[in-house]
Order: structure tokens, then sequence, then C-alpha cells
């Protein structure tokens, strides 16, 4: 029997993946040692997130993937990945997380988000179609360091934006990431620790890439 949750879903994406004709339900339950009602839920939850499934009277047929950056897709980094179509804030939840002892590298993802907040402490609008994460590291370091973290962290973020997307975005310091004359997003970090070592720091990226 698969017990992770997300293994299971991947292995159902994979049974389905390498098939050439219908997979049933009896099929996919037996491969995971579930039931046939477990695996139409699975099924299910996969076409609300973007899955393009088709059902048959014979069984089920992968047609194309989803655009969603869920975990299962991940690769090796999955299991410290949790993806949301909906937070309050990715932010919020990674607070918590933290404070229940999460491990190193832990990443939120949210495909919209109802309170965004920005730098200043104000709200941040976050519909359908941006990115909005937040990756949490545990390592601590020394507090010497907070003042270059998000300059740093911000300078990649545009790099990346530029390189891999050809993006053409700049840098409105401290933290703000701008194309085309308008703001799209910006990076916020929260840390904490005492005065001279910081424990944990949360860093949230948020890209508002359809407003306008």
């Amino acid at each position: 029997m698969v017990n992770n949750k997300t293994a299971k879903i991947k292995l159902i994406l994979d049974i389905l993946h390498d098939s050439q004709v219908p997979v049933s339900g009896e099929q996919l339950a037996a491969a995971l040692g579930v039931s046939r009602v477990a695996v139409w839920k699975t099924i299910s939850g996969l076409k609300d997130k973007g899955y393009l499934i088709e059902s048959t009277h014979t069984g089920y047929r992968l047609i194309s993937s989803t655009d969603k950056p869920v975990p299962w897709e991940m690769g090796a980094a999955s299991e410290l990945i949790e993806y949301h179509d909906e937070l309050d804030s990715t932010m919020h939840k990674a607070s918590l997380l933290i404070d229940s002892g999460c491990r190193d590298g832990t990443t939120i993802i949210a495909g919209s988000q109802t309170k965004g907040q920005n730098k200043n402490g104000g709200s941040w609008s976050s519909p359908d179609g941006g990115l909005y994460l937040t990756r949490i590291r545990m390592r601590p370091f020394p507090a010497f360091y907070l003042g270059l973290y998000t300059v740093v962290m911000t300078a990649a973020a545009v790099k990346l934006l530029r390189v891999r997307y050809s993006l053409d975005v700049v840098i409105d310091w401290p933290g703000g990431i701008d194309c085309g004359g308008r703001k799209i997003g910006g990076l916020l970090a929260e840390f904490q620790g005492s005065r001279d070592r910081v424990s944990s720091v949360a860093l949230g990226i948020g890209l508002n890439l359809n407003d306008g």
C-alpha cells in the first residue's frame, strides 16, 4: 500500500501517463492498495487542479497535465512543497509552520491569496494567475547579514525573471519588482531569532503578472 498522499497521486499519474489505453479504477485501486472510491476522489481532485482526465466506461485516460505548481510535479523537492489553490497569505502559513517546527526548505505556494501583504504591511492584490510563494530557511545565521538578505534575494529573483523568462524587469529598491513602468511584485522577509543570531527566515515572493 502507498501511504504518502503525494506518492499516491504521482503513482496514479505515472500509470495513466504510461498507458496507451484507459486504466480502470479497479486496476488503479489494486496498484495503490486503496478502494475504487478513493481512486475516484483522487481523480476528481486532480481534475480540480487542472488535469484533463477522460472518464470512460473502461477507465481513466490522461489527456493533459496541469500548469499549476503542484508538489508531485516538482521531483525530488516535492516533500518540501505545499500547494494550496487559495490561502489568506503564504507568509501567514509559513509563520504557523515555523512555530510548529517545519523542515528547512519548506515552501508554501498559493494559486491566489485573500490577504496578501506588501513590505509596508499593506494589502497586496493576489488574484489567480500570479505567483505567490514563501520559502522557509531554518538554518541559523548571524544577524549581521539581515540587511543584505532581501537585497540579494531580490536581485536573484530579477535575474531569474530576465534570463529564464525574458521579462524586462527592474528592482524597485529595497524589495520591489517593476516591469514596463508598473509594479508587478516584490519580496518580503520575516525573521525570528535573537539580537545577534537569526534562527529562521520566511522569504515571500509575490508576482501579479495579470493585473492590467
